[in-house]
């Protein structure tokens, strides 16, 4: 039987980060071979030349071997906000490799980027005003995704707890909230039956205990839909 744990042991933190500095905000984001698309490089930039600068990234590499590792390392060199979290073996499962960096983040707010997303330069500064003004509540902005047919925008309307279990409504990028939401409610689960669904099922979770706050803000370029 293989379990969690098994995924762990190879885990390398490689860090400049000051061991003592306390950032604002930790961002997440998981990676499996990326890099030669060009879209990691894109979405590393996007989060470290945010406007807002007291975060620190922790890039969750599941085993790449396309030359991702070495493209991070050489970011890491440049930037200590970036923190890599490296495995040489790939689980296959983004929640537990997200979860593994909400373990170890020392941010007091959570946010989430994708490999092949990115955001724009206001997209953390605008997140962490709204949570300042709405505390112990989830903060959604807009994101904006591209299909076949044109750019749309996710959510298109107001969330509420009922809408959103119709449907899972926001982007995992377009979120943020309190670190202290899920030492409470939970984690994700990375089950590999909620491999597509983990990010809804955490947001139900946290919606019936909590406010979700819909911003006005749009905090991310077009990218295209995930199939």
């Amino acid at each position: 039987m293989i379990k969690v744990k098994d995924f762990l042991v190879d885990q390398k933190i490689l860090s400049n980060f000051p061991e003592r500095t306390t950032p604002l905000v930790t961002v997440i984001l998981p990676t499996y071979r990326r890099f030669k698309e060009g879209f990691l490089e894109r979405s590393i930039r996007s989060v470290l030349n945010q406007t807002f600068a007291d975060f620190e990234l922790l890039v969750m590499d599941d085993g790449s071997t396309d030359g991702s590792c070495e493209f991070i390392e050489q970011v890491r060199a440049e930037n200590p906000r970036l923190i890599h979290v490296r495995h040489d073996q790939n689980c296959g499962l983004p929640a537990l490799r997200v979860n593994e960096g909400i373990e170890l983040a020392r941010g007091r707010y959570l946010a989430f980027q994708f490999d092949d997303d990115l955001w724009k330069p206001n997209a953390l500064a605008d997140l962490v005003a709204a949570a300042e003004r709405n505390p112990a509540s989830v903060i959604v902005g807009r994101s904006m995704f591209s299909t076949r047919v044109g750019d749309h925008l996710l959510p298109e309307n107001d969330v509420d707890l009922v809408s959103l279990y119709e449907q899972n409504r926001f982007a995992n990028n377009s979120v943020l909230f309190p670190r202290a939401l899920v030492d409470r409610y939970g984690l994700y689960d990375p089950h590999i039956g909620m491999r597509r669904l983990c990010d809804w099922d955490l947001w139900l979770r946290l919606g019936r205990e909590v406010p979700i706050i819909l911003s006005l803000i749009h905090i991310s370029e077009p990218t295209r839909l995930r199939r």
